[in-house]
């Protein structure tokens, strides 16, 4: 195994970074998501009476008045009949970036040998 050199480890310090951000990004998305289905009785609001899917484990909300933490419900319309939250974009923006650090990670780490 070679020697480490100073931009080896400015390296290795900015595959830390994209590996904790990855983390605190999904972190928020987790908890933006458990927050909204705990205050709305175990439920997820989603946001119109046009989505694609008719669940249990949602309900449908016409008027932002109705729940609580309207904004972090599913609003975000993806296509014609799915929707999508603040949560879910913090959680694929967390695991992009947790991918992309730990497969950095692995190739400096597999041309060190």
């Amino acid at each position: 195994m070679k020697k480490l050199t100073i931009s080896d480890y400015k390296r290795l310090i900015c595959y830390h970074r994209w590996i904790t951000f990855g983390l605190i990004f999904y972190s928020i998305g987790i908890l933006t998501q458990f927050m909204v289905i705990t205050h709305n009785n175990g439920k997820m609001p989603v946001y119109d009476f046009y989505v694609g899917y008719d669940n249990k484990e949602y309900f449908r909300f016409d008027d932002f008045k109705e729940v609580k933490y309207p904004y972090f419900a599913d609003i975000i319309p993806i296509g014609d009949y799915a929707k999508s939250s603040i949560g879910d974009i913090f959680i694929v923006l967390g695991v992009s970036s947790l991918l992309i650090g730990l497969f950095r990670f692995y190739r400096f780490w597999r041309n060190l040998r």
